[in-house]
């Protein structure tokens, strides 16, 4: 009898089992949003277009030094996600899977270090659950999916910041020495991302928490010489043979691109201070009302942590900081967010993406709150209740947003829009039954983004077809060498990156004046409409421009349609068509509204 009972109440499954099937589980998650629908549509501009142009140039070049946007030069950010997008290029060669497949890496890489770190921090526990809150989270979710910087740049920094504190928790010696040169090299591949800014976020965050910390003195072991030799080797080397080959590229990157960008001078992407501070909270997706009172608690904790370190100064001049509290972990959190956010707040050009750095740390924070007991709290369950409201607001705004919208036939999305009402429905319905369970907010707050993921992963291609330009050009056959490409008044990257040529620029420099001022090249940069007359009377040509353009453009009486969507306009001379088998459409066939008219032979 006792043995029976005894083998009634073993587990079926251990702890340790079941933690490293709850890890494997939020990576399988992470992976599945990371990467799944990456090819279904073709790439973004204006980010997807300059980072995938940028390496093609590079590999087409062998000149992996000196950036080049439409051939000219382009010093805006450092190399590391060109180099590591013109890596995959060559190996998978130019499809899109594979170049968004960066970030998904990278972000996917980045829950990992965060499982890690809150792990060692708390618990098992905490460090699953802080995996699943960053991996559900609405903003690290969409830059995931995205080809741009700001996904391997928060990637080298987490592990950098995780690194440091592993160095700072451990006891002194060989360890502590390690963990710290790692964090310097992870910092140097973070400035190879982006730049001096990540030296600023470092140097921010470790002042910060050693001056609360009262100590110190632990930047003597931070500030170790293998640690700083290895970041010598990371960083100095691109930055010295890029200097060397364009002696203008030290004033531009360091006083124009990050100076007097920060200071505004520049004019870019303008916002008021407290931008950041919604796109923090509405960033966490179903965790966002769980944000505040998290970040509450960390205050509160935080302030324990200092009250307790001037006691114990009092006593001790010197303490030691060899086995930090929890308390300690929370600070260092807590700075790591502030200091993000606080520092782009403080920068006059704002991007929703830069404060992406954030979300781990709020994601450790959020997920030790809610392992505490957080979620069953009266705040917790108001929150989930609001949130409820809320995504039962958005289900009911789904169909009238589609029939308000002007750029795909409402038709197109019915599918996909009843898929997100019944998904942001069920994630509701699973909100309020958090108000009387909440010990199940956790898997409201995460399966909202999940249950919603595919609806909204299947729109994505849909809109693109009648939004980008990348779905009218991929259709058309391979250009012969002697067609010229122009586009007037902007500038969108993925024509290059599609058609292998440079643009012929009209009425349009933006972020290649720099590029062009250093090396002028008049043929490729029109001043006026007349000059792309010219051209069109020279050879074949085909002709970017937007749809409300053309009752102008057509009265020249030289380019007829060759294809043409909601936001963008392709035409070509009689020559072009002539060279390439194309067609023209009727000239009366480009309408305003939703519109999408593929080459046709």
């Amino acid at each position: 009898m006792t043995k029976a009972t005894s083998a009634s109440t073993t587990p079926w499954v251990s702890a340790e089992r079941r933690y490293r099937l709850a890890w494997f589980g939020v990576l399988a998650v992470a992976g599945v949003l990371y990467f799944a629908y990456n090819g279904q549509h073709r790439l973004l501009d204006p980010d997807e277009g300059r980072y995938a142009e940028i390496p093609r140039e590079m590999l087409e070049s062998g000149d992996f030094i000196t950036p080049r946007l439409n051939y000219v030069k382009y010093f805006e950010k450092p190399p590391l996600l060109y180099w590591t997008v013109a890596a995959a290029m060559a190996v998978f060669g130019p499809r899109e899977w594979a170049m968004r497949g960066v970030s998904g890496a990278a972000s996917l890489l980045t829950v990992l270090v965060t499982i890690a770190l809150a792990t060692r921090m708390f618990s098992k526990g905490v460090g699953v659950l802080a995996g699943w809150v960053l991996a559900t989270s609405l903003l690290p979710l969409v830059m995931a999916r995205l080809l741009t910087t700001d996904a391997l740049f928060t990637l080298c920094l987490t592990a950098s910041w995780a690194a440091w504190w592993l160095g700072y928790d451990a006891r002194p010696g060989r360890a502590k020495k390690t963990w710290y040169a790692a964090g310097w090299a992870c910092l140097g591949l973070a400035v190879l991302t982006r730049g001096p800014v990540a030296l600023v976020l470092s140097g921010g965050l470790i002042v910060v928490f050693l001056t609360a910390r009262r100590d110190l003195v632990e930047l003597r072991v931070l500030l170790n010489w293998p640690g700083l030799l290895v970041f010598a080797l990371i960083t100095v080397p691109w930055f010295y043979l890029v200097s060397v080959r364009n002696p203008e590229f030290l004033h531009f990157f360091f006083v124009v691109q990050h100076f007097q960008r920060f200071l505004g001078e520049t004019k870019e992407h303008i916002k008021p201070f407290w931008f950041f501070i919604p796109v923090a909270v509405m960033g966490m997706g179903g965790w966002a009302l769980l944000t505040l009172p998290a970040l509450g608690a960390a205050i509160r904790d935080a302030l324990v942590a200092v009250r307790g370190a001037r006691r114990v100064s009092d006593a001790e001049p010197k303490p030691g900081p060899a086995v930090p509290s929890q308390s300690w972990a929370a600070l260092f959190l807590l700075v790591w967010a502030i200091v993000v956010v606080g520092f782009f707040s403080a920068s006059k050009c704002k991007l929703m993406p830069y404060i992406l750095p954030a979300f781990p740390a709020l994601a450790v924070l959020v997920a030790r709150y809610v392992d505490t007991g957080g979620a069953t709290r009266p705040c917790a369950r108001a929150g989930a209740a609001v949130t409820a409201v809320l995504l039962s607001g958005a289900a009911i705004a789904i169909s009238k947003l589609q029939g308000s919208q002007d750029t795909v036939p409402p038709q197109t999305l019915a599918a996909t829009g009843a898929w997100l009402e019944i998904a942001l429905a069920a994630a509701a319905a699973g909100f309020l039954f958090v108000t009387i369970r909440p010990r199940g907010h956790p898997w409201a707050a995460g399966m909202a983004l999940v249950l919603a993921f595919p609806p909204m992963a299947a729109t994505v291609p849909i809109v693109a077809k009648y939004k980008r330009v990348a779905a009218l050009v991929t259709p058309l056959p391979p250009l012969p060498p002697q067609v010229r490409v122009a586009e007037v008044r902007d500038y969108d990257q993925s024509l290059a990156f599609y058609l292998r040529r440079r643009i012929i620029l009209v009425q349009y420099v933006g972020e290649l004046a720099f590029g062009q001022s250093v090396e002028p090249a008049p043929e490729f940069f029109l001043e006026d409409e007349r000059a792309l007359q010219r051209l069109a009377a020279q050879g074949p040509v085909l002709v970017k421009v937007e749809p409300e353009h053309w009752p102008h453009v057509r009265q020249w009486g030289i380019l007829r349609p060759v294809a043409a969507n909601t936001s963008n306009l392709l035409l070509g001379n009689a020559p072009f068509f002539h060279l390439t088998g194309l067609k023209p459409w009727p000239e009366d066939a480009v309408k305003q509204g939703p519109l999408l008219l593929l080459p046709r032979r």
